[in-house]
């Protein structure tokens, strides 16, 4: 009965975890969806705030060196 409880816990906690990294991925690409494709700030921006969000999904923290950059964008 132990047994099954804790193979129980393990596995919703395993899919759990997926959920998470599912959701940031949802979450950047709705950031990456709201940048407006004809400004040149955009452009200039695109690869520092894709290497941070890439960051943040794979590390589940925020890329301190493009933060900056990344806010310029979303709060000109």
């Amino acid at each position: 009965m132990l047994s099954r409880t804790a193979s129980e816990l393990f596995w919703m906690a395993r899919y759990l975890e997926r959920a998470e990294s599912y959701a940031r991925v949802l979450d950047v690409t709705w950031k990456l969806s709201m940048i407006p494709r004809h400004s040149q700030q955009s452009r200039d921006l695109a690869l520092p705030l894709n290497l941070s969000m890439t960051h943040e999904v794979v590390s589940g923290a925020p890329c301190p060196l493009y933060h900056e950059q990344s806010a310029q964008l979303f709060c000109p």
